[in-house]
């Protein structure tokens, strides 16, 4: 041979440069880990955490009828079907997930005596309660200091504005407690 003498039972170097893609492979696992663990972590944040929509699902109803009543005014709006018509609810998905309560000239809604209503949510004859409309029960819950903080209470908003002289609170709850269950 050329070159280099070997002395008897000496293997030669391999000096062909192959530690170059020995170390590709360690590179090729480092990438592969790092997509990994990014991907874990960004399904785990999108995924993990619960989310709670009743808050925002109580604000949006509240504002949708304020504004129904500024357009069509409360006299038109009395018994159930015109209600649900003029306000472009749908009756059953309101009725089934969220607290309606309006009152006029009230001090206080939340509390405030109810009335009773004919078998279409009218208000019966003679009866001077200040709830004119209410959809659902058991609207002291969101009257309670404790309640915001609770979990398993229904999240309410409480909405005042005036038409003439009359002022008007409206209660409007969500229980909607499918958008309050872990996704993850």
């Amino acid at each position: 041979m050329w070159g280099i003498k070997m002395k008897k039972g000496e293997r030669r170097i391999d000096r062909k440069g192959n530690l170059g893609n020995m170390t590709m492979v360690f590179m090729f696992i480092l990438l592969i880990s790092l997509v990994g663990i990014g991907l874990y972590i960004g399904v785990e944040l999108f995924f993990a955490s619960g989310y709670d929509a009743r808050y925002v699902d109580a604000e949006i109803l509240a504002y949708k009828i304020e504004n129904c009543i500024s357009e069509n005014g409360v006299e038109g709006l009395m018994g159930n079907s015109n209600f649900f018509r003029k306000c472009r609810l749908n009756r059953n998905m309101t009725e089934e997930y969220n607290m309606i309560k309006i009152c006029k000239n009230s001090n206080d809604c939340v509390n405030e005596p109810e009335g009773e209503f004919d078998d279409d949510g009218k208000l019966k004859d003679g009866d001077n309660s200040k709830v004119i409309f209410k959809v659902g029960s058991n609207f002291a819950v969101c009257g309670f200091e404790g309640g915001k903080s609770n979990y398993n209470y229904p999240k309410c908003v409480l909405r005042n504005f005036k038409i003439g002289k009359d002022k008007y609170e409206i209660v409007a709850g969500g229980k909607q407690v499918s958008a309050r269950e872990q996704t993850g």
